[in-house]
């Protein structure tokens, strides 16, 4: 998850209050029976990139340049779009429409596209991290002696981190200006092994963590905890001080006080963009069979995904037409979701979703996982 910067913005006295816990209810799911199985893998956001469910990764350069990276089943990756920077991974930087195969890499589990706007970073199953793009045209793996579990990306901090299979936590050395150089793993001390989460801070100073269902923040200068929370509910971080609990409520917390956005058994995942004022849930219907992603605030790029550009900041909006498993919203006005619609056949059909700025005002499907999924 990310940390946004809390922007201002001036609404008239009859917009909501994000205070007033009643006007995020959803009342049609207030007695769902959530079940902890429903839980998602992590995701990342950046600015520039997004990652869902560790299988599909993004990277949105610019409004109109994007590079898609698929993990298919059987291991391999398969890529298709912008390639000026060597995002596609085949060592040259020809773009393409149609989808193609990344040479060399088998056995992955695990994709995600980097902070630096044109990087993808592949794990295989024997441990091994694999980077590409920026300058690199094909894929290179980072010399490392320790097995690494998972790899977190995000937004606002230029040093992706990892997590090696004993949980110790390590940093990428991954600068922007040395775009060609080899990229090496340093240890971050000032992160204990077996962390559920890490929080990042925009400013680059602090950096927090979630262990054991507690919070942390630490001064990177000095090492030291700063800052620690009394909760220990706490599952993962959704940025703007907001967290989701074990028991799937939203909660916002600092220093001082603590405030309940979204009850108990409300929410799969949840993000506040600070810079445009929208808010994104990801909730389950009463029988916690399918998931529906509802929007409420700024709706000046259609990010709402109702067809209209019309705001609304008392009433949450039902995302129409499609079943969300995941989603991951942009500051810059756009979201991607994993979704399930219903064709013309009646047949249900799985994709990759977009709507808002540069796409239309309802998602658009704009990947087909159907030959992926064989």
């Amino acid at each position: 998850m990310i940390t946004v910067t809390q922007a201002t913005s001036s609404k008239t006295e009859t917009e909501y209050e994000t205070s007033n816990v009643n006007d995020y209810s959803f009342s049609e799911y207030e007695e769902s029976s959530y079940v902890d199985e429903h839980t998602p893998n992590k995701s990342t956001i950046s600015f520039d990139s997004l990652a869902f469910n560790q299988n599909i990764a993004i990277n949105q350069i610019y409004e109109d340049k994007a590079s898609y990276v698929i993990l298919c089943s059987d291991g391999t990756l398969k890529a298709k779009g912008s390639n000026e920077y060597g995002q596609l991974g085949n060592g040259g930087r020809l773009s393409s429409d149609d989808w193609q195969s990344i040479p060399n890499l088998h056995d992955i589990k695990q994709i995600s596209s980097g902070t630096i706007g044109s990087r993808f970073y592949a794990i295989d199953n024997s441990g091994s991290l694999y980077y590409w793009g920026f300058g690199v045209l094909e894929p290179k793996k980072i010399s490392f002696d320790n097995k690494i579990e998972r790899i977190m990306v995000f937004n606002g901090y230029s040093k992706p981190f990892i997590q090696t299979d004993t949980g110790e936590i390590y940093y990428i050395d991954d600068l922007e200006s040395q775009p060609n150089s080899n990229v090496s793993l340093t240890k971050a001390e000032y992160i204990p092994a077996g962390v559920d989460d890490i929080v990042f801070y925009t400013d680059g100073l602090y950096i927090g963590y979630i262990m054991n269902g507690k919070f942390y923040k630490v001064d990177i200068r000095t090492e030291e905890i700063i800052e620690e929370y009394n909760r220990s509910d706490l599952l993962y971080y959704c940025g703007d001080d907001t967290f989701i609990t074990v028991n799937h409520s939203v909660v916002k917390i600092d220093k001082d006080s603590e405030q309940e956005l979204l009850p108990e058994n409300m929410c799969k995942k949840y993000f506040h963009d600070t810079y445009n004022g929208t808010e994104y849930a990801l909730a389950y219907s009463e029988d916690s069979s399918i998931s529906k992603l509802r929007a409420v605030g700024n709706n000046k790029h259609g990010q709402l995904g109702d067809g209209t550009t019309k705001e609304y900041y008392v009433n949450w909006l039902e995302v129409p037409n499609i079943q969300v498993s995941d989603f991951e919203a942009s500051s810059r006005g756009f979201v991607y979701a994993i979704g399930m619609e219903m064709d013309e056949d009646f047949e249900m059909i799985q994709g990759v979703y977009a709507w808002g700025k540069g796409y239309t005002t309802t998602p658009t499907i704009i990947i087909s996982l159907s030959d992926f999924n064989n």
